[in-house]
């Protein structure tokens, strides 16, 4: 999940950086660069700069029931900074709850999925 958030950020930093967006790279944690496309999951609507947090496809539930996108601030240069914040969250464990719902989701899905086939 961290690997991932820091691709959005790399994304976003190439982004503001006026170049080209085809595929990016970022270093993972474990210190190794990883070369990827990617499906952003960060917008600017409205005044407002949104990210959705994802377990790998399922995004995060922060109330266990519906997707929210965090608001990350007003402009696209807001997200490097909100990034930084929500790893240093995940690190300190903040989002372990809604994180172990979305695991449990995704390893019920894939229960499911080989029950049927």
């Amino acid at each position: 999940m961290i690997d991932g958030i820091r691709l959005q950020k790399a994304t976003v930093e190439k982004e503001l950086a006026g170049e080209t967006i085809e595929g990016t790279s970022f270093t993972n944690s474990k210190g190794k660069t990883i070369e990827c496309g990617f499906s952003k999951w960060y917008y600017v609507h409205k005044g407002g700069a949104f990210t959705e947090v994802r377990y790998g496809q399922k995004s995060v539930f922060m109330d266990g029931t519906k997707p929210q996108a965090f608001r990350a601030g007003t402009t696209l240069g807001d997200f490097p900074a909100f990034y930084d914040r929500l790893i240093q969250a995940i690190e300190r464990g903040e989002l372990d709850t809604p994180i172990e719902k979305v695991q449990r989701a995704t390893s019920e899905s894939l229960t499911r999925s080989k029950e049927d086939a």
